[in-house]
């Protein structure tokens, strides 16, 4: 399962668990939750966390592909650990 599916399944559960589905017995027909419902603050909450989590380690990913491997050079970026440490550390301004 790609890392988009495992968001996906976790913002989709997410919004279910804090809402549950309305029983026939309270009125409400069953095909009305078709397209989600629910108020906006789920999906909103869901897609924030998604993507936090989400995009700082797509941009690694990405990194990591896109270099070169040059013959006797070692390799600028080696793990996901290691190219996120150095992403803050170049991006982060000297306090001088």
């Amino acid at each position: 399962m790609s890392t988009h599916g495992r968001v996906l399944f976790f913002d989709v559960s997410l919004s279910h668990t804090l809402r549950p589905l309305p029983s026939a017995a309270q009125g409400v027909a069953n095909d009305s939750h078709i397209g989600g419902g629910g108020p906006p603050q789920v999906g909103f909450v869901g897609g924030s966390v998604a993507t936090s989590f989400n995009a700082p380690l797509d941009v690694a990913k990405s990194r990591i592909q896109s270099q070169r491997l040059d013959s006797g050079t070692p390799p600028k970026y080696t793990s996901t650990a290691q190219t996120l440490a150095l992403i803050v550390r170049c991006a982060t301004p000297d306090p001088s």
